[in-house]
């Protein structure tokens, strides 16, 4: 029987640090102390309910590894921390924030030229930093976050082969 000593893991940052409240999101923790073993785990505690869930992790490197977020019932505040024994975890978490879906409800303008170019302002609620925007089968573009009910995006090109009739614009993570 052998007993070996191991580096305390630490958790450093976490991206996204806002997820959904009804859709788990995959979450990637950088840090340090992270090895593949069959307890690697994250650990998610809720502030205002004083709830813990724990995930299984996916090991990428001794600084870095994926978890999913689970769904929680309201927006809230926590923090996500490390496990690689299923024992002793991080001492001081990564903080997360679960918010609520995002909702558009209006888009000014509602049209704009082929060639792009156009700021485009979508309004609706739980609008939240680092929402992309999608156009259509376009690729993704940055949004420019204004508040929670507001963000802004610059209209892609229309590809080419692309019916001109309307496209659907879609928000991600």
């Amino acid at each position: 029987v052998n007993y070996r000593y191991t580096e305390s893991p630490m958790a450093h940052t976490i991206l996204p640090s806002q997820v959904s409240v009804s859709r788990g999101s995959f979450l990637i923790i950088t840090g340090q102390g992270f090895e593949d073993t069959d307890a690697l785990a994250c650990i998610f505690r809720q502030h205002k309910h004083d709830e813990e869930v724990s995930t299984s992790a996916d090991f990428i490197s001794p600084t870095k590894l994926r978890c999913h977020s689970p769904t929680v019932e309201e927006p809230t505040q926590g923090t996500v921390h490390v496990t690689v024994n299923g024992v002793d975890e991080t001492v001081d978490g990564v903080a997360l924030e679960f918010t609520e879906d995002a909702v558009i409800q209006t888009i000014v303008p509602s049209r704009g030229p082929v060639d792009g170019g156009t700021w485009v302002t979508l309004i609706g609620t739980g609008l939240v930093k680092g929402l992309q925007c999608r156009f259509g089968r376009n690729d993704p573009v940055p949004s420019f976050w204004i508040s929670r009910t507001e963000i802004q995006c610059i209209l892609p090109p229309l590809p080419g082969g692309v019916s001109i009739d309307s496209l659907g614009i879609f928000i991600f993570r």
